[in-house]
């Protein structure tokens, strides 16, 4: 296993020339990268006729936990408002949980984190981590067990919470 890397068409020209170089002379029919889908260099291997696999060992576990609720949702307030850019209505949701409850407003100058919101979400701290680390969506998560979320705020938690493919880099597993 090895870490490489670089930016720019050129310096992704000359990686990929210089890896078919090796997987030839090696007589190997194929390279193959552990990346995430959103990669840039998967980017400019897709014209090449890359193929992309998303794989999920069975037996995972949580590989994250919150720990202080309002802290986290503080240090996320620069990323919500990103994505709540172009919002142009007025909502507040409370996110209630077993460790916790913390409000949320989102208006057309960004989200804030507040005391109390207007619609009320409940669900576990495990259920909340898959939501803000995106391996869950809203709808996903709406029909489990110990878990409330009334049907206006799911396009509000989609908004804050997009789900995404999830990716640890190799250097980050143990």
């Amino acid at each position: 296993m090895a870490e490489i890397g670089g930016t720019g068409s050129d310096a992704f020209a000359s990686l990929g020339r210089a890896l078919g170089q090796r997987a030839k002379t090696a007589k190997m029919e194929q390279v193959i990268f552990d990346l995430p889908r959103d990669d840039a260099f998967v980017d400019f291997c897709k014209p090449l006729g890359c193929e992309h696999r998303v794989t999920y060992t069975r037996n995972s576990d949580a590989m994250a936990r919150i720990i202080h609720l309002k802290s986290l949702m503080e240090k996320l307030v620069p990323e919500f408002s990103k994505r709540s850019a172009g919002f142009s209505g007025r909502i507040s949701v409370s996110i209630e949980t077993d460790i916790g409850t913390v409000g949320l407003g989102i208006d057309r100058h960004g989200v804030r984190v507040i005391r109390t919101g207007v619609l009320a979400v409940v669900m576990p701290q495990l259920i909340l981590t898959q939501l803000v680390m995106g391996y869950r969506s809203a709808r996903d998560i709406a029909a489990d067990p110990g878990v409330v979320v009334p049907e206006k705020a799911i396009p509000v938690l989609d908004l804050l919470f997009p789900k995404r493919d999830g990716y640890i880099w190799w250097s980050d597993r143990f």
